[in-house]
């Protein structure tokens, strides 16, 4: 992901890349302790929009 964005601005990609891979494992680790599919369907949600909000806001 780091390779989005400008060599100018490599370690913030880099931070953001390593936020959002956390929040995604975060998300399915919690979404699969739950064990309840329609709030484990919310939490995989949620996770999938911050990440992807972490990733597209430069």
């Amino acid at each position: 992901m780091r390779n989005w964005f400008p060599i100018s601005r490599r370690d913030k990609a880099r931070q953001i890349a390593t936020g959002a891979i956390a929040t995604m494992v975060g998300s399915i680790v919690l979404s699969r302790a739950v064990g309840d599919g329609k709030f484990s369907d919310r939490i995989l949600d949620a996770g999938r929009k911050t990440a992807g909000g972490r990733i597209w806001k430069r």
